[in-house]
């Protein structure tokens, strides 16, 4: 089995292969979503999802056992404790996800609170981030999987740290990791540009500037509504051109389905409830955590 990971590549996407090829049998495109389930899939681990409202539930749960008013929280959590649950989860997942195990350490106020906050009773169903922890343990002894090559679309260095250990355990039963980019330099494939300079911020590349050229444009709106009718007006223009627009959404595109279903234009897909009930997906890969459902949308 070969894989292509990237941070971004859960769900539905274009090209389906980093280099535009077709996908055969032993390919598979994944995020970091799909790559869990598939690894939870190869070593016994997988279950059922866990809606992340549950998970927030249990933690405002612990969160008012370890409240005693004088948190850093208190004041927040008696206004509104859904919304400080679950930023503060977020939080605590962020921690993991980089290695973090609940132990107390010399980090703050905040950081010894949190710890409070894991060792406090009650559930706590487990994230994305527990999940990888639980892979990690399992991969440490492990002498081989069934995975011949994993080929990264993320550069290694931008992963959070738990994910890079994970490459390490991945490489160490065997599973050959190919870097990013092999050859040319990544100054020398971006070319030049604003568009150019872009890639290479989000790539990390911090000193990347500007020069005005027009190859980049920046929309701003007072809200989504007014963002998703320009778009759709922008879109609806020159009709002729749409096959050469990609649209990347990082969350549900619904607004933008709608103002563009007004003026007869294909939707981007934004994801919500299939008819009969839990969330749409797109996968490339059978696994317990998706059933290899897809559905299109329109």
């Amino acid at each position: 089995m070969r894989i292509q990971f990237g941070w971004h590549l859960d769900g539905a996407r274009w090209p389906e292969t980093l280099d535009g090829g077709t996908c055969g049998l032993g390919d598979v495109v994944v995020g970091p979503e799909g790559l869990l389930g598939l690894l939870e899939s190869c070593l016994g681990l997988g279950g059922p999802d866990t809606p992340q409202v549950l998970r927030v539930a249990q933690f405002l749960a612990r969160l008012r056992t370890v409240d005693d008013g004088a948190r850093f929280f208190s004041a927040s959590l008696a206004a509104d404790g859904w919304a400080v649950a679950a930023l503060i989860l977020g939080w605590r997942d962020a921690l993991v996800e980089a290695g973090w195990t609940g132990e107390i350490s010399d980090g703050g106020e905040r950081l010894s609170t949190l710890a409070a906050v894991e060792r406090a009773a009650g559930p706590l169903a487990p994230g994305r981030a527990d999940r990888l922890r639980a892979l990690l343990d399992d991969l440490a002894g492990l002498p081989t999987l069934p995975i011949t090559e994993l080929r990264l679309a993320t550069p290694a260095g931008l992963l959070p740290p738990g994910w890079r250990l994970l490459l390490e355990r991945l490489a160490a039963v065997g599973v050959r990791v190919l870097p990013c980019k092999e050859g040319d330099k990544e100054e020398n494939a971006l070319g030049d540009g604003d568009l150019a300079a872009l890639g290479r911020r989000l790539a990390g590349d911090r000193s990347a500037g500007a020069d005005g050229d027009g190859s980049v444009t920046v929309l701003e709106a007072d809200d989504e509504w007014m963002a998703a009718e320009v778009v759709a007006g922008w879109l609806a223009a020159r009709p002729d051109l749409n096959h050469q627009v990609v649209i990347v959404r990082g969350q549900r595109a619904n607004l933008l389905d709608e103002a563009c279903r007004r003026l007869r234009l294909p939707r981007a897909g934004g994801r919500g409830a299939r008819p009969g009930g839990g969330p749409r997906r797109c996968c490339l890969w059978p696994s317990p955590r998706c059933g290899n459902r897809w559905t299109p949308t329109a």
